[in-house]
């Protein structure tokens, strides 16, 4: 575990010199945790429409189900590049 511990403390180290460094990176990484936010946000409520009105509007039961299927990975796609980004933004806090 010790040995693990100082691979990650040293993984972090450089990442936080690199980040803290670069206006640019830390521009790359904020987009990408916005750009995330809104890409999994914005189809996970678009789906949740389709799917309230969905009995409104005698859309078929198949339908809705191959369209949450279709949008199901790239909400997961929008949710991992937040929190991915979201630990490399933390750094940023932690090594003050």
């Amino acid at each position: 575990m010790g040995a693990l511990w100082t691979i990650l403390t040293g993984w972090a180290d450089a990442w936080a010199s690199i980040y803290n460094d670069s206006s640019a990176l830390e521009s790359l990484v904020a987009c990408i945790h916005v750009g995330g936010m809104l890409l999994a946000g914005g189809l996970a409520i678009a789906a949740d429409r389709t799917t309230l009105r969905a009995k409104e509007d005698g859309i078929g039961r198949e339908v809705v189900l191959r369209e949450l299927y279709a949008v199901h990975t790239p909400v997961l796609i929008g949710l991992a590049l937040t929190v991915a980004s979201g630990v490399l933004r933390s750094e940023e806090h932690t090594t003050e």
